[in-house]
């Protein structure tokens, strides 16, 4: 979706005390890494969506942030060409540095969403607020509306396709998703058309001898 179509849609007016199977381990891990939404999906998500959700879905599948990451990334995350910050510390996750190029798909969709005094989160929302909770019940109560059958999750795979066309490498995806190379190399192969993968190649190509004149 283009960034004028996407301003023109964000602009729009217990009885159990213990669990006995808490420390069970899992007999195999699923990964839907292969899994992503297309962009007739996404379009029917953000058809009746508010405009809050419309921006979720958008930043969500151009950064492949995790539902954590996308509620909690601040503005001054924003540091041009990328978006940078740190974790904060919780059961699940260690403090650690996130790193997400800014594609220009990317700042157009940036350059667009609105920013509301007082609030530090890029994403907020229907208060115009950040979000403490729901924000997972508000997306999946409208993904059910649309009648498409993927997660949030799935996303994470719409934005590996959206780096593979900008032009990284494999090696580089894999490296921002935290995921196997061979995992993206899969995505690679199922989603993106060789048209698009040289285009993506000739495009680095120019840029390079570009630099190496200067």
């Amino acid at each position: 979706m283009d960034s004028k179509r996407i301003t023109l849609i964000i602009c729009r007016p217990g009885a159990l005390t213990t669990n006995h199977a808490a420390n069970i381990p899992a007999l195999h891990t699923v990964s839907r890494a292969h899994i992503i939404w297309d962009e007739s999906e996404i379009e029917r998500f953000c058809l009746h969506a508010p405009p809050h959700l419309v921006c979720a879905i958008h930043f969500a599948a151009l950064t492949g942030l995790s539902r954590a990451d996308l509620i909690a990334i601040p503005w001054w995350a924003d540091k041009g060409n990328r978006l940078e910050w740190k974790r904060a510390k919780s059961k699940n996750k260690n403090w650690g540095e996130t790193i997400i190029p800014v594609t220009r798909a990317l700042r157009q969709l940036l350059q667009v969403m609105p920013r509301h005094p007082g609030v530090g989160t890029i994403l907020t929302n229907s208060r115009d607020q950040s979000w403490g909770t729901g924000f997972s019940a508000s997306f999946n109560k409208q993904r059910t509306k649309a009648g498409v059958n993927k997660r949030l999750h799935d996303l994470r795979g719409t934005a590996a396709t959206h780096f593979i066309r900008a032009g990284l490498h494999d090696m580089d995806v894999a490296e921002i998703m935290g995921w196997k190379v061979t995992a993206v190399s899969a995505i690679r192969r199922r989603y993106v058309t060789r048209t698009e993968v040289i285009s993506a190649a000739i495009h680095r190509l120019n840029k390079t001898q570009k630099e190496q004149k200067l």
